[in-house]
């Protein structure tokens, strides 16, 4: 009895041993799973926390975009509403003025600050505040040039072609400054006699590799014989070569049968 009591308690205590041995097993599988299961977990916790950074970030930084366009629109505002205040004072000058000379540099001097406040009227009119669209601004300059010029009755025909064409606020306010010059000597000098059938033609376009070309024609008397010597003293002429230096260009001006042509490359 004793034999079979031991045989029954030895394998017994076998099975247990074997129970404990599987279920240890058991335990180390499942500490290792964990384990494996970690890694993943911890990453996945840390892509949460991450974005949830990433998103306060993006947020702050849209917040100071926003801030940020709203500061420049209002610096555009208020730097148009000093060049209005600039062209008013110049009005009130030119009503004080007796000079026939003195008032037709004041008239131009006016009309040149009418040219630079249009830049930061349309530039905080626009979503984007880095460019221009131009053709709608040389339709607005244009329109600012004839209030001033179109007194005498001319009747010209002015076409514009710079549909779709954008430009920064470096090169558009030389640019404008230019064709301010051109249009305001069309009105005044190229067709003295109102003639019916006076064209103006302004030409503007970017090519693929981002350099543009402006082209400006008109069909009137065209230039003066002299006008090589009235280069060097006039003001018109010097600054507009000056405004062409800022764009890394030069005006080139040819006489045709009909008029005169104004053009140049720039990037």
């Amino acid at each position: 009895m004793n034999e079979e009591q031991k045989a029954v308690l030895e394998k017994t205590r076998n099975e247990i041993l074997e129970k404990d041995e599987r279920i240890n097993l058991v335990f180390i599988s499942l500490i290792f799973t964990l384990l494996g299961f970690s890694g993943p977990v911890y990453a996945y916790l840390k892509s949460i926390k991450n974005q949830r950074l990433i998103a306060e970030q993006k947020h702050f930084i849209e917040n100071s975009l926003i801030e940020k366009d709203s500061l420049l629109k209002e610096i555009h505002h208020r730097v148009k509403n000093n060049l209005q205040m600039v062209s008013s004072l110049l009005s009130l000058q030119t009503k004080n003025t007796k000079s026939k000379a003195a008032i037709v540099a004041l008239e131009e001097g006016k009309s040149r600050v009418k040219a630079m406040a249009l830049i930061h009227q349309k530039l905080y009119q626009n979503e984007d505040l880095s460019v221009i669209e131009m053709q709608g601004y040389i339709e607005s300059l244009i329109n600012s040039v004839q209030s001033v010029y179109k007194k005498g009755g001319h009747n010209i025909n002015i076409t514009i072609d710079a549909e779709g064409v954008e430009l920064d606020i470096d090169r558009a306010i030389p640019f404008g400054l230019i064709l301010n010059e051109l249009v305001s000597n069309s009105f005044k000098y190229a067709f003295p006699h109102d003639e019916e059938n006076g064209k103006i033609y302004i030409h503007l376009r970017k090519t693929q590799g981002q350099e543009g070309f402006f082209e400006y024609t008109d069909n009137g008397v065209g230039l003066p014989e002299d006008s090589d010597e009235r280069a060097n003293s006039s003001m018109g002429i010097r600054l507009m070569n000056r405004l062409a230096n800022q764009l890394q260009t030069n005006l080139n001006t040819d006489r045709t049968a009909e008029g005169v042509r104004f053009w140049f490359h720039f990037k």
